[in-house]
């Protein structure tokens, strides 16, 4: 893209000398241990109604053991002794002076830096990392040597802006960027005033300019360099965002099909990014803790139009993160010659890992900007993703939109794995124009279907024999709490504590996806059912999606107790939340996944006709469950607490229930009014407590369904000898000479569409899946954002 025109303010970088100090300013190391975390671990979410209530997961994890940090010279032995030497030097009390302007382009290219660090490999150089954070914290306010790199790694940006990106990028500013990188590493642990110390702007040394002017124009291309070098200087913004603003355009504007140095130009790049943001799980949620950097990319940085005025940087990055996600790309070819080809073509194998990566830390890095929660500001990430548009596939990217189609697709192919899920969620809930052409779509069975299974397979009970037992013994009391229960997760999430990694939340998030499911409960994949049951359940609350589910025949579904033959995709989705349901109630006991079934359920059948008697009978039992249990427990003189709190749980699904039923009463439903008909006695036990209003309406609803079952049984009375298909015929014929009546219906919505409830458990599960993945480098020893976990 061009460059576009702006005024250019006085330039912010002083020319004055720069006071070398005689003896270096050392500072003894420091630190103090890391406290202790996740002393006691958690098994599983509980989100009761609109208030926080006790996640439970089981979490262990290697990398948040808590250790002391202790700084270390040592640098890892696979660093090259040269690029160590030159870390430490630009690290030091000494500046490099004007009679150094060779190193940032000459030394800088020659050195051997390391490239695309594992995750171990990062926890090797901690302590040496660690070590050059606290040397740049003492030496850099007067040296300046970190600002003379960012300064020349943003020059070295620009000029490639300069030329749209159409050069390749050069070695030195790839070295420079992994330099960049080690050093934001090590002061970022710092708290926030002292990072924003060691990166405020420094003066450039007087008669620096012009020799450096010189420099840059001996070098090849040196007219675009000397021109970005000017742009640079000319820029009135701080260094740190002009640092920020330069790596996100990178992440924007490169081709990384270009060649191998640009596409590990890119991860590195995003790497970056993902290090800036890191320092924000060492706060809690109501802090939300931002590093001064990843402060400046949500409030400076996102909305900003420095290098395009048609769109934002927020839009840029998402819409190249999103691409670069649906695309599989693979490593570009080596093109240095024969031998290298020959290299390259003989350990391809490797290329998978290499994609993974590569798309993996590119969604990772869209959904923890998106999900930033939005404080004095609003977050330009999410916006930016909430009005992303179509473009038809195959047309060329002229601007920030994307092919919803193929984006579709990947979605659909990648439903099982949760970081997918999320960004489905995500785009459903905040993006009308996606969500519009989901639901616009005819084959609707491609997303439903798949996610159906999915759910199917993660509630695959009864337990083995073993468990049954297990679960027997710790079964809570019929008093206890609905909303906020299992005192059996916690006893086995103690006994989880002291397990391996493997056990922790993040890492079973990641295994979850891997089916079949161990049918146990402490392999339940419950983050997984939240993601998959509300996105059906926000497909649901669309009248005419539904009827296209009814349109819509499955030849086979595995329903309990009799597998559904033929039947519409509507009745699938209700047998299958029918039995969600039921095993809720009975052993999950989880009130997230029991509003979300009841969602579901009322949802699709307040569209539906024709309702077979098998769904019809299942209903009215699970009904007749809930009321036997409502009634035992409003009989109690004196309920305790819990008792109270289940008894709501009870009455608001009753409510449900009872405006559906009558709703079903007045539509094309006669299997269900005769099932309704035979078990006319359950509405006539109804009972409800005086001091609960949401019963006192359910009552009004129960009298008026009593109504309407009187009138058709009063019709089937002055039948001779009826049969099942004469009074089935009867209702039929009633029905369609009624006049289409206003009813009441009972719609449910996501839950997660409020923006409050939506970033605490966006933003903690992205946190999670990041700090678990095997692909991302960053680790924490000190989350206090992931304990809060536990209260989503």
């Amino acid at each position: 893209m061009s460059n576009t025109s702006r005024k250019r303010g006085t330039p912010r970088i002083l020319v004055t000398e720069v006071q070398v100090p005689h003896v270096a300013r050392m500072t003894d190391p420091t630190e103090q241990a890391a406290e202790s975390i996740y002393t006691n671990s958690i098994s599983r979410a509980q989100i009761k109604g609109g208030s926080p209530t006790p996640l439970s997961t089981s979490r262990t994890t290697d990398h948040f053991q808590s250790t002391h940090f202790k700084r270390s010279r040592e640098a890892p032995s696979s660093w090259n002794p040269a690029f160590v030497d030159f870390l430490e030097r630009l690290c030091s009390p000494h500046p490099f002076g004007v009679e150094s302007l060779g190193i940032w382009h000459d030394e800088v290219e020659q050195l051997a830096v390391p490239e695309l660090l594992t995750r171990e490999q990062w926890q090797e150089a901690e302590g040496f990392v660690g070590y050059l954070g606290e040397q740049l914290a003492a030496n850099n306010p007067l040296t300046g040597n970190l600002n003379w790199a960012m300064f020349h790694f943003v020059a070295g940006m620009r000029a490639l802006k300069t030329v749209d990106f159409l050069t390749e990028v050069d070695l030195a500013l790839r070295n420079l960027l992994v330099i960049l990188h080690v050093a934001l590493c090590g002061i970022l642990a710092f708290e926030n005033s002292r990072v924003a110390r060691i990166l405020a702007d420094r003066p450039i040394p007087s008669g620096a300019v012009d020799l450096i002017e010189d420099k840059v124009r001996s070098i090849e291309g040196g007219e675009v360099r000397a021109h970005a070098f000017q742009q640079t200087r000319a820029d009135t913004s701080a260094q740190r965002q002009q640092l920020l603003q330069c790596v996100v355009l990178g992440i924007s504007r490169l081709d990384v099909r270009r060649s191998t140095v640009t596409h590990g130009f890119y991860q590195q790049l995003v790497l970056v990014l993902i290090s800036v943001m890191a320092p924000q799980v060492r706060g809690t949620m109501a802090e939300a803790h931002l590093s001064v950097l990843a402060g400046d990319l949500v409030e400076n940085i996102g909305p900003s139009r420095a290098f395009n005025a048609a769109s934002s940087q927020a839009e840029e990055i998402v819409h190249a993160l999103l691409l670069n996600a649906i695309d599989v790309h693979s490593q570009p070819a080596m093109s240095q010659g024969l031998m290298q080809s020959a290299y390259a073509f003989l350990f391809t194998r490797h290329s998978g890992a290499h994609i993974r990566r590569f798309e993996q830390n590119s969604l990772l890095l869209l959904l923890l900007l998106v999900s930033q929660p939005e404080t004095q500001f609003s977050n330009p990430y999410l916006a930016a993703l909430a009005n992303l548009r179509d473009v038809p596939e195959g047309a060329p990217f002229v601007d920030t939109r994307v092919p919803f189609r193929k984006l579709f697709g990947r979605l659909v192919r990648e439903t099982n794995a949760i970081e997918w899920s999320t960004l489905l969620h995500i785009l459903l809930t905040r993006n009308e124009a996606f969500c519009t052409y989901v639901l616009a779509r005819t084959d609707t069975d491609t997303l439903v279907e798949p996610l159906l299974k999915y759910v199917g397979l993660a509630t695959a009970l009864p337990l083995p024999a073993s468990s049954t037992s297990a679960v027997a013994q710790t079964k809570p009391s019929p008093g206890s709490k609905l909303a906020a229960i299992v005192p059996e997760s916690e006893a086995r999430a103690k006994e989880t504590t002291s397990s391996s990694s493997e056990n922790s939340v993040g890492a079973r998030l990641w295994q979850s996806a891997l089916l079949p499911y161990a049918l146990s409960l402490d392999t339940v994949p419950y983050i997984h059912l939240y993601l998959w049951m509300d996105t059906i359940l926000v497909l649901s609350s669309d009248t005419q999606f539904v009827e296209q589910l009814q349109r819509t025949l499955v030849e086979f579904w595995p329903a309990t107790p009799q597998p559904m033959h033929k039947q519409p995709l509507s009745l699938c989705i209700a047998a299958e939340m029918m039995r969600v349901f039921q095993l809720n109630i009975m052993l999950l006991r989880d009130s997230y996944i029991h509003d979300l079934s009841l969602g579901i359920l009322v949802n699709i059948l307040n569209s539906s006709t024709l309702i077979s008697t098998a769904i019809s009978q299942k209903l009215l039992k699970l009904f007749e469950m809930i009321l036997k249990r409502y009634s035992k427990l409003i009989g109690s003189p004196h309920p305790s607490a819990s008792e109270q709190a289940e008894l709501s749980v009870y009455s608001n699904t009753l409510s449900a229930f009872l405006s559906l039923f009558y709703r079903l009463s007045y539509s094309n439903n006669p299997h269900f009014i005769y099932c309704l008909l035979q078990s006319r006695q359950v509405l006539s036990t109804f009972r409800h407590s005086a001091s609960d209003s949401v019963m006192a309406r359910a009552s009004q609803t129960a009298a008026a369904l009593r109504v309407r079952i009187a009138y058709f049984h009063a019709r089937v009375a002055v039948l001779a000898n009826p049969q099942e298909q004469d009074i089935l015929q009867m209702v039929g014929s009633v029905i369609a000479s009624e006049p289409r009546t206003s009813s009441c219906r009972v719609d449910f919505t996501s839950s997660l569409a409020d923006p409050s409830r939506w970033s605490a458990f966006m933003l903690q599960l992205t946190w999670e899946l990041t700090l678990t993945s095997p692909l991302t480098i960053v680790y924490e020893t000190n989350s206090r954002l992931l304990k809060d976990f536990a209260h989503i």
